[in-house]
């Protein structure tokens, strides 16, 4: 394993000078990732220009939820407190699932449909049994102690127990669950603090609050500079030299080193149009390697590889909640809530103490808020398929109309081919927002990156020594890259059902009710949700699990030729959804030549 920590746990390894340590690494962006990496690289003694063209608070509608995983990344960097302090955050120990409230049925009748409760894990999954879901409930979250323990607000044996993997809950246990929680916060808080550094548990809050957090962490680095800036472009070696334009056009492979940006000077003046203006001018910082963590919207991506263009799933359309302190409506407190509403899922936390974030996914384009087409959307065909405790506060969130949205982007890893720099975070890699990933994946790669360069092989002006070193990066990301990215794109496929598609439906309820089933078909979804189980391979064998239980009923207790057709169309569905994702990634032995080949051949499923 790369990480010295074993990578199960949180134990904070302390970080060793790098061989490198007294060079100078630039770093742009201080989001997520440019900030943590800024402290991980400082720490090992490099000394870190770290750009940022806004230090100002920010308001973003997504990487408001961390999972365990993440969170086990923080620990280990030694930056958890930025997730768990000072930010009014607010901790999450698992999932709810819900179908819409009321679900039509043959003959016109409706029934109530159950709800599933899927927990994080008691602890770290750390052999193949764990990682795929076989999890003991009776061992404590340290892992070699006896002891049993409880999570944060769990029910006592003498209640309705609702706080397991897999379990299905009645319309009114919601409710019923949230009065007994109150009732032993007082002895559950004790119980958090025992085995809190132990326990797998996310984190959510605004993202802004999070980030200012890490830069102030970076900021009281000694080793890291920050320069309010905009970077305009990548300075490569030729550019130093007169042969720069020949050099390029004779192909030669380039070595970034530095980067060029616009900073104030202090000064103003006059524009064409007779407007005072700050005056900027250009400057260049030169460094042996560059990391480029400008997020999202990266500038930067295409000068490191022109074919890296992310494309558009969906958009989300993001509310806030108001509520008194600590009581969301939200019908389990600490968990994240998935809604699979029609045509696509919708998904509630609570991100403060007074605050519940609500994410709905909308396919194609977005409905006019200027309009009220939006709000008229959100009325009509959002708000029916909520619980009904929500109803009400969504429907006020609704009519203040303060509505942000963003679109959800996907693409696969960039590819890193030049020297001299490292993409992280979404400038590198994106997957659809649905499970709350990004975070994970873009700590994760910090993490990757920092061990790599304590190694004593790690050399940055070394040509051949990099390029060793970003190969090494690109393997070890791979596992929880791949995982996470997969479980993602295909996550958000199952859970929507454009325009009806009567089969979607079919695999999207074979979804739900697998996880219904308890033990490894729940406990395994949710390891790989929380980011405790970096296996794409585990995660194609439940994806195929999901798929063989949905078609059990057309072919049970006799197979008939239209039974036969319906699952035939499943597993072309599941096959279609789930195999570009396994091939893009690279990931399993479903993505080799012969296997996906042959699979193509009885289920064709196109790029």
């Amino acid at each position: 394993m790369l990480f010295r920590s074993g990578g199960v746990g949180g134990n904070r390894i302390p970080p060793r000078q790098a061989p490198s340590a007294g060079q100078t690494i630039i770093v742009v962006g201080a989001g997520t990732a440019g900030a943590a990496a800024a402290v991980g690289l400082a720490e090992r003694g490099f000394k870190v220009l770290l750009f940022e063209r806004d230090m100002t608070l920010q308001d973003r509608i997504v990487g408001e939820l961390l999972q365990p995983g993440g969170v086990r990344a923080l620990e280990r960097l030694g930056l958890d407190e930025c997730a768990k302090e000072g930010i009014d955050s607010v901790g999450v120990e698992g999932y709810v699932v819900f179908r819409p409230h009321k679900l039509e049925v043959e003959g016109g009748e409706e029934e109530a449909v159950k709800d599933i409760m899927l927990n994080y894990p008691a602890y770290d999954p750390a052999s193949m049994m764990e990682l795929f879901g076989v999890i003991d409930p009776c061992v404590s979250p340290s892992s070699s102690s006896s002891s049993s323990s409880s999570s944060l607000f769990s029910i006592p044996p003498s209640t309705e127990e609702v706080h397991g993997a897999g379990k299905t809950l009645s319309p009114h246990s919601a409710t019923k669950a949230r009065k007994t929680a109150a009732a032993v916060a007082t002895a559950a808080t004790t119980v958090e603090q025992e085995h809190e550094p132990l326990r797998p548990k996310g984190r959510s809050f605004h993202n802004g609050r999070f980030v200012q957090r890490l830069r102030e962490r970076a900021l009281a680095e000694k080793n890291v500079t920050v320069i309010q800036g905009i970077v305009s472009r990548l300075v490569h070696e030729e550019d130093l030299t007169e042969g720069a334009k020949e050099g390029r056009e004779k192909g030669k492979k380039q070595r970034v080193v530095g980067v060029e940006y616009k900073i104030e000077t202090g000064r103003t003046l006059t524009n064409e149009e007779g407007v005072e203006v700050p005056e900027k001018e250009t400057r260049r910082a030169l460094a042996p390697l560059t990391i480029v963590a400008d997020g999202l919207w990266s500038s930067l991506r295409t000068h490191v590889d022109k074919c890296a263009k992310p494309h558009q799933l969906s958009s989300f359309v993001g509310l806030i909640i108001t509520h008194p302190f600590m009581s969301s409506p939200l019908p389990h407190a600490h968990c994240g809530h998935v809604v699979l509403a029609e045509p696509s899922p919708v998904l509630l936390y609570q991100i403060s103490s007074t605050e519940t974030r609500v994410l709905v996914d909308i396919h194609g384009k977005l409905p006019s808020a200027s309009t009220g087409e939006l709000a008229s959307h959100l009325y009509t065909h959002i708000l029916p398929q909520l619980p009904p405790c929500l109803q009400a506060p969504f429907a006020e969130a609704v009519a203040r109309g303060n509505f942000k949205s963003m679109p959800n982007r996907a693409m696969p890893a960039a590819k890193l081919a030049k020297d001299g720099v490292i993409l992280l975070g979404d400038a590198l890699n994106m997957r659809h927002p649905l499970t709350g990933g990004g975070m994970t994946v873009a700590l994760r790669d910090v993490e990757a990156l920092c061990y790599l360069l304590e190694e004593p092989t790690a050399d940055l002006t070394n040509p051949v020594a990099f390029r060793a070193l970003k190969k090494r990066f690109a393997t070890e990301r791979k596992s929880w890259a791949a995982t996470i990215n997969v479980l993602a794109n295909a996550l958000h496929a199952v859970f929507s059902t454009p325009d009806g598609d009567l089969t979607r439906k079919d695999l999207r309820d074979a979804c739900f009710d697998y996880l219904s089933i308890g033990g490894y078909c729940a406990g395994g979804p949710i390891n790989l949700l929380s980011g405790l189980t970096p296996r794409p391979s585990i995660l194609a064998m439940h994806f195929f699990l999901v798929a063989f239980h949905g078609v059990g009923k057309y072919v049970w207790p006799f197979p008939t030729l239209g039974g036969m057709v319906r699952m035939y169309d499943m597993l072309h569905v599941a096959c279609q959804i789930i195999m570009p994702l396994l091939t893009v990634e690279g990931s399993t032995v479903l993505a080799s030549w012969p296997v996906r080949t042959a699979i193509g051949v009885v289920f064709p499923y196109g790029k």
